[in-house]
């Protein structure tokens, strides 16, 4: 029988890598339909997570392992621009 703690550690890389599908599906899915990267925020409430950190630390992983690329975007600002939090890829 496996210890308790390698399972725990199983069933966590198995929920993040749905998690991660999820994340790449709405990003491929939200840019499609709309011509623009998603928002951390639309990703999180998209998926079910409650903070958009949590999208964060997702997205991070994504590029580290080679399946997202890392975009060279510039945050609007200024004058007249919301304080968002975009999609960039860090």
């Amino acid at each position: 029988m496996k210890p308790l703690c390698d399972t725990m550690q199983h069933m966590k890389r198995q929920t993040d890598g749905q998690t991660r599908q999820r994340i790449l599906d709405f990003i491929h899915t939200h840019t499609e339909q709309n011509g623009r990267l998603p928002l951390l925020r639309e990703i999180a409430a998209a998926i079910g997570l409650s903070r958009a950190s949590g999208v964060s630390y997702h997205i991070r992983q994504l590029i580290l392992a080679g399946q997202l690329p890392r975009w060279k975007t510039r945050v609007p600002s200024g004058p007249g621009v919301e304080n968002r939090q975009f999609l960039l890829g860090f």
